[in-house]
């Protein structure tokens, strides 16, 4: 129980027992702590059934009252500190991503890169604007539009190659998909990389021969939404598989 100074100031914070930890206070006349003693450890309470129950924690007996028993928690802390070390370590073994990196994200990484779709995507004040219309209000920047689209192009061009010589299963991983389609899922290069990458992508699996398209079929129950912009009507890839198999 707390003990208090004649100006009523705590003075010291303990429960009356063996083997327990006291806080002290020490008040000066202006009834302000001047200091305070506060043990490391803190005092847990727990229950033992029975009178003839027998604890010892770290070999040090608990005091007891009835059937509670109250004692310093050294070892606790140390068992949380444990239990942290095996959480830190658990954390540091990344999960399994969900997010497929497919070869158009990769077109899009590398810090020089980055640096010239930032370049790219800002509005300079020579750049001709137009009008939008009822469907797409508000100004355009063509100009800005246009650089995007060279760059998405020029970005494309690198891995044209890489996608003929991929196999059709490759190629169906490489798509860049996601659960819902919603507008303006993308913008700037990153738009025009992702939309004419899929029709790149799209337009070799259509090249693939029958057999290798059958190969797919596993596939067909994939809700996986293709990125088609405004290109064309949201297409998932189970559909994707049935149009290219259906096709002659």
């Amino acid at each position: 129980m707390p003990n208090y100074s004649p100006i009523f100031r705590r003075t010291r914070d303990c429960r009356c027992g063996a083997n327990l930890h006291p806080a002290i206070y020490t008040p000066n006349k202006l009834n302000r702590y001047s200091s305070r003693t506060v043990p490391s450890t803190f005092d847990v309470i727990g229950l033992a059934m029975g009178n003839k129950s027998t604890l010892t924690v770290n070999s040090v007996a608990p005091w007891r009252n009835m059937m509670r028993f109250t004692w310093p928690t050294t070892f606790l802390i140390l068992a949380l500190q444990l239990c942290s070390c095996v959480r830190e370590k658990e954390a540091s073994v990344p999960a399994p991503s969900t997010v497929r990196q497919t070869i158009l994200d990769e077109v899009m990484a590398g810090e020089e890169v980055r640096w010239r779709v930032k370049q790219t995507e800002q509005d300079l004040p020579s750049d001709t604007w137009i009008a939008g219309t009822a469907s797409r209000p508000g100004r355009r920047n063509t100009s800005r539009f246009t650089r995007e689209y060279e760059l998405a192009n020029e970005l494309l061009n690198k891995v044209k190659t890489d996608i003929t010589q991929m196999s059709a299963r490759s190629l169906l991983d490489s798509l860049k998909t996601f659960p819902y389609a919603a507008p303006g899922s993308f913008s700037g290069v990153a738009y025009y990389v992702y939309r004419d990458g899929n029709q790149e992508i799209i337009k070799e699996l259509s090249n693939r021969s029958r057999k290798e398209l059958e190969a797919l079929r596993k596939y067909q129950n994939d809700t996986g939404e293709v990125f088609t912009g405004d290109s064309g009507a949201p297409c998932s890839i189970g559909n994707l598989i049935d149009k290219l198999v259906a096709s002659p």
